[in-house]
């Protein structure tokens, strides 16, 4: 991720953020640029939702010193406040995300569409629209309340996909090349159709690809739903650049480091892009919120490098340490413990 999250790092983030089930959203937060939702999960305190439009959303530690406000926030948070979250996932494999909640004994679901030009939708359990952040009409999709709410879907799922759908489309396609087909037909995005190609062996700007090669392709892309996380934030020229969910081959010229969590890396992602044609007030106050997130990113960093070094201490005295817990787990039962 450089600037909009993809389908397939939502993927990811939606299996990270299904820690908030069972949480209770508290307070609901609007600033100029982005919205808070503030979730209240058990023995770990105050979270905050993210959520950055069109194409940003993560778990924060901490907001910007916010009073509740907004004609939105306010609004959704009549419908939404101390609400339980019952799932959160994505929609099919579209840069949609889902969060379903009870409140008041009444399901609901809250959908964050992370294209542009970017909604917040609220919606009844029948999936008809509450309220929006925005209202609006693509042709023949409205957004608009007491309608139902219906997104986008593109012909395939790529999680779902089997390999013979997966070569008819590569058969078919008409694109320039093979990448284009994976970023745009499948929705893997440039970055990691770009990774899908380098993992398959197979040329970015190939445009036929031989029945092996399908095949490799296809066993690449699968892979790239299904990679154990490792979240890795890359950084060029002393900026960060990129957040993934996991290390890519293609990006490996690149400085990493590696973070607790995917959100975190995505946090450390600059958030304001200052314009040049701006009065001085109002460039000093970007100013002011992108060196506080550098401030934040500084602090990622030297908490990456501790869980890393932690890491190693607990690598090289590996067996030493399994041996005593299980020593000691057999007299005391479970328990936990922390590395300094």
């Amino acid at each position: 991720m450089e600037k909009d999250i993809s389908a397939l790092e939502l993927h990811y983030l939606a299996k990270e953020l299904s820690a908030l089930k069972n949480g209770r959203v508290n307070k609901i937060y609007q600033s100029e640029t982005a919205t808070y939702i503030q979730i209240n999960v058990s023995n770990e305190g105050k979270k905050f939702l993210k959520i950055i439009l069109p194409g940003k959303v993560y778990m924060a530690e901490t907001k910007e010193e916010l009073e509740e406000s907004g004609k939105f926030a306010l609004a959704l948070r009549k419908h939404i406040e101390n609400a339980k979250i019952l799932k959160v996932n994505q929609i099919e494999f579209e840069r949609i995300l889902e969060i379903q909640v009870e409140a008041k004994g009444c399901p609901l679901s809250l959908y964050f569409e992370l294209f542009k030009p970017g909604n917040i939708i609220l919606c009844n359990s029948e999936n008809r629209i509450i309220m929006a952040r925005d209202y609006h009409a693509f042709g023949s999709r409205m957004i608009r309340p007491n309608i139902d709410y219906k997104y986008p879907t593109r012909p395939v799922n790529l999680i779902e996909i089997e390999e013979r759908a997966f070569a008819e489309i590569m058969d078919k396609s008409n694109k320039d090349s093979i990448v284009i087909t994976l970023a745009v037909d499948l929705g893997l995005g440039g970055l990691y159709a770009e990774e899908a190609c380098l993992r398959a062996g197979i040329g970015k700007s190939s445009k036929k690809l031989t029945e092996d090669e399908k095949r490799q392709l296809f066993i690449s892309c699968k892979e790239l739903c299904d990679i154990a996380p490792k979240p890795t934030v890359y950084r060029e020229d002393g900026t960060i650049r990129h957040a993934t969910p996991f290390e890519l081959i293609s990006l490996a010229q690149l400085e990493k480091i590696y973070v607790p969590s995917f959100s975190a890396g995505i946090g450390m992602l600059p958030d304001i892009i200052i314009p040049q044609n701006m009065s001085d007030k109002e460039r000093l106050r970007l100013e002011s919120i992108y060196n506080s997130q550098l401030r934040q990113i500084e602090e990622f960093e030297s908490a990456s490098i501790d869980y890393q070094l932690k890491g190693e201490k607990i690598y090289s005295n590996y067996m030493e340490i399994d041996s005593s817990l299980k020593t000691r787990e057999k007299k005391h039962g479970r328990f936990s413990v922390e590395v300094e």
